[in-house]
């Protein structure tokens, strides 16, 4: 006993007379090895407020880079994870609970944006800034354009581009826009990493057809925004039981290069806004790049699938729960993810404002489970480029593939549903009265190209392919929208080698009651199977 002593006392004489900190313990309370490089929480229990481990997070991440959460319960108000930061669990056994409207935080900010001297050269890496404020080289930056992706007015080639339009809808303003890095500055001339993805970043707006008077923003000019994004970022290995109050479980903005993984969602009662409107999203990024959604479940309790499939199947309630949501953000997307009950499962958007939303681009959904969705499992919106939905799988639900955005890769997808082909709501509607006349919509649809620009161009073609569809009323429907401006007026696609069964209608192409001129469809289709 005395030689323990003394080897211990030694030990502590050796650590101080060295500088040595109290030595991390490389075990858990329960025995489970912790992470090479890792601190537990449990270390940092003392900062705990009340039961809240938000104010323990925080310190840990002061002193640390990888915070390991072994088993047990937390309750946490909003926890912000700056760069660089991994939060790791154990998997099933590590539980937090949301007291706050958020639990995870990643957002950076924006800084004001600096207007371009000169047009930046379409497709290019340079462009001249009237003002270089603080921007410096390595500096990462949000590009936002003059010209609004929704609008046709005007002339072609001079006040919009016919291959680049995104969208049409109704009192919507989303401006071309894309994120870059600084790779060099000379006076207040910029060189950027990569080149432009859109064409028509111009000084000015001179050369923009007036918008129309019923609700749509314009911007003056192109500017530059340097950005403080939150970056390098992982969560991984835990579960989140959902309360009535956390709307945005894991909540980006400004973000880049961060992973989310392996995390478990799990709600039993309807959840509100700070606004009181029902309304819940487990990953909800917005203005993000490079985020990497990863083997993420969303597990609805039996109780809350029938209140959700119970609600009123109306526009007022189009968009309460889309779990797994990501809005004007490039190079990101969900693989390996699943969802058990929502209005959409996975969505990518865009968002609607003169001074930050932007339209969004090659993001994907891949090898994702859906089930139970009043209208998609798999939703793209207008204001998005290329994107690609590969192998994923929707069942029981209005929609399979809701497609509208520009340049769309669908392939390799299993949809299936069990409502019935009598089915007909909003958004699912077999027929209408509208505009005074009675139009066909198609019903419940496999996969829907909708809205007008959810087609390609003669070089980058949609392409709908190797998917397998059975009983919905229309496997694969070509389909206007509601509104005057959400009609094909041209568009170029392509539909192969595609299986369904149990149907009313193999392909249908469906014109709104607005659309009564000639369309310039240009549609191949080829090897598909329908019975």
């Amino acid at each position: 006993m005395r030689k323990h002593l003394a080897i211990k006392f030694l030990c502590g004489v050796l650590a101080l007379a060295w500088g040595c900190s109290k030595p991390i313990p490389d075990r858990d309370d329960e025995g489970s090895k912790i992470p090479d490089g890792a601190v537990s929480l449990t270390a940092y229990s003392s900062f705990v407020d009340g039961k809240d481990w938000a104010p323990a997070f925080e310190k840990a991440f002061s002193e640390h880079d990888v915070i390991y959460v072994p088993q047990g319960e937390y309750v946490c108000s909003i926890v912000k994870v700056p760069s660089g930061k991994t939060v790791q669990g154990t998997g099933a056994k590590t539980i937090f609970h949301p007291i706050g409207i958020k639990l995870f935080s990643l957002e950076g900010s924006c800084e004001t944006g600096q207007a371009v001297a000169e047009d930046i050269p379409d497709f290019g890496s340079s462009c001249t800034l009237k003002d270089i404020g603080n921007i410096v080289p390595g500096d990462d930056i949000m590009i936002i354009s003059q010209r609004n992706c929704m609008l046709k007015e005007g002339v072609p080639e001079v006040n919009y581009e016919p291959d680049w339009v995104l969208g049409r809808t109704r009192q919507t303003s989303v401006f071309f826009g894309e994120f870059d890095t600084v790779q060099s500055v000379s006076g207040t001339s910029v060189i950027t990493s990569h080149n432009r993805v859109f064409p028509s970043y111009y000084k000015d707006n001179s050369r923009e057809a007036a918008p129309p008077t019923d609700g749509y923003l314009t911007r003056k000019t192109t500017s530059i925004y340097r950005l403080n994004m939150v970056k390098g970022v992982t969560l991984k290995d835990f579960c989140v039981s959902g309360s009535a109050s956390c709307y945005r479980v894991i909540a980006l903005k400004y973000a880049g290069e961060c992973t989310v993984e392996n995390i478990r969602f799990t709600q039993s009662e309807p959840c509100y806004n700070p606004d009181g409107d029902e309304n819940l999203s487990l990953i909800h990024a917005y203005l993000c790049r490079e985020i990497s959604v990863k083997s993420c479940t969303s597990g609805f309790s039996q109780a809350m699938i029938s209140h959700v499939l119970g609600m009123d199947k109306t526009y007022a309630n189009f968009s309460r729960y889309n779990i797994f949501k990501i809005i004007s953000c490039w190079d990101s997307g969900f693989e390996s993810c699943r969802s058990n009950c929502a209005t959409h499962g996975f969505s990518i958007t865009r968002g609607s404002s003169a001074t930050t939303a932007i339209s969004g681009g090659r993001c994907y959904i891949r090898d994702c489970y859906s089930s139970n969705n009043i209208w998609s499992g798999v939703t793209v919106q207008q204001g998005v480029w290329n994107t690609e939905l590969s192998g994923n799988e929707v069942t029981r639900s209005g929609q399979g593939i809701c497609c509208a955005g520009r340049c769309s890769v669908i392939k390799g997808n299993k949809l299936s549903t069990t409502l019935p082909h009598s089915t007909s709501y909003y958004y699912t509607h077999i027929s209408t009265t509208q505009n005074g006349k009675t139009v066909m919509f198609g019903g419940t649809g496999g996969i829907v190209l909708n809205e007008g620009y959810s087609c390609g161009t003669p070089t980058f073609r949609t392409l709908v392919e190797d998917n397998e569809i059975s009983g919905f009323y229309t496997a694969i429907a070509v389909r206007d929208g509601y509104e005057e401006k959400n009609i094909f007026e041209e568009g170029h696609m392509t539909i192969r080698n595609n299986r369904g069964t149990d149907l009313k209608i193999g392909l249908g192409i469906f014109k709104n009651a607005y659309n009564s001129s000639t369309s310039d469809l240009d549609i191949i289709t080829e090897g598909n199977d329908f019975l």
